[in-house]
């Protein structure tokens, strides 16, 4: 029964060691290309486009939800600034 174990943990090691190298050629791979492709008119184009995105996505409801709170913030302000009875 040792020798199944220690086959069994050699070889999740070496699983580990192959996934993690494919990982690296991968990003690598992707590093390589990247330079070649980052110039292209067509990338420019995705770019804008996933900056507008991005923009109208992920920022603009912040922008909004930070916009309404000032205006409830300055409304208190303007009704604790009003003489009470």
């Amino acid at each position: 029964m040792p020798e199944t174990e220690q086959i069994e943990e050699d070889y999740d090691v070496t699983g580990a060691i192959r996934v993690g190298l494919d990982v690296v050629l991968t990003a690598l791979c992707l590093y390589v290309m990247w330079g070649y492709v980052k110039d292209q008119p067509e990338v420019a184009i995705v770019r804008r486009r996933v900056e507008g995105w991005w923009a109208k996505v992920i920022t603009a409801p912040q922008r909004l939800r930070k916009m309404s709170n000032e205006v409830v913030f300055e409304a208190i302000e303007v009704v604790d600034s009003v003489p009470g009875d």
